[in-house]
């Protein structure tokens, strides 16, 4: 079974960060993460990584190496039965797999965020637009729901906060700032930073997360 490896970079527009006496602290740092079904499989064999604010990481593996099972420890929503059977994980100052509901449910509504292969299966058919922003956002005002789809590159004069998600492009449902679900493993997956104040709206193809910078922190955006 391989294993997940990372590459690094940084956003071409924006000069690497000189180096520091103190370097910031890393979003997420994981170290000799591994996951299993009890009395069964390992999903996640020994794997360690570490992402850091103004850098994109990139995580790839062949099919089955876990890469989707990593982000998923990283934001506490592990397959029914898996659990963390050795390693520690750190997310943003956090233990996702050891934080209580309520806090775990605060830090992917206002920190981190989950956008699989294909966004679009996430999305509420019943739902509009506008209401599928709001039910993540953390105001849900009709002007900071339209402030966020502005954000995300995304038209709101042309009818499409009243758009179900049917109705939508693939792009336009990848970029859409909303909930996603779990999808099977891919080939690569990608962290990115933001600032702490936004909802983070990943627009992506592949399984990615987006992690938030710690406040005060430096951030491409």
């Amino acid at each position: 079974m391989s294993h997940p490896a990372t590459t690094r970079d940084v956003p071409d527009d924006e000069p690497a960060p000189a180096p520091t006496a103190d370097p910031p602290a890393p979003l997420v740092r994981v170290t000799d993460l591994e996951v299993r079904v009890p009395e069964g499989p390992f999903l996640l064999r020994s794997t360690s990584l570490v992402v850091r604010p103004r850098e994109i990481t990139a995580l790839t593996g062949a099919s089955g190496s876990g890469k989707t099972t990593l982000l998923r420890a990283l934001v506490g929503h592990l397959p029914p039965g898996a659990t963390v059977s050795a390693g520690t994980l750190d997310v943003l100052g956090h233990d996702p797999s050891a934080l209580p509901g309520p806090a775990l449910r605060e830090l992917r509504r206002t920190r981190i965020a989950y956008v699989g292969q294909d966004p679009g299966s996430a999305l509420n058919p019943r739902m509009k637009v506008r209401r599928l922003v709001a039910e993540t956002a953390t105001d849900r005002g009709d002007e900071a729901v339209l402030a966020l789809l502005r954000e995300c590159r995304l038209p709101t004069d042309d009818g499409l906060p009243d758009r179900r998600p049917t109705a939508l492009s693939a792009a336009s449902s990848a970029a859409s700032p909303s909930p996603a679900r779990w999808p099977a493993p891919r080939t690569s997956s990608s962290w990115t930073s933001r600032p702490p104040d936004s909802t983070p709206p990943c627009a992506t193809t592949s399984p990615s997360c987006c992690a938030t910078s710690p406040p005060g922190a430096a951030s491409p955006w």
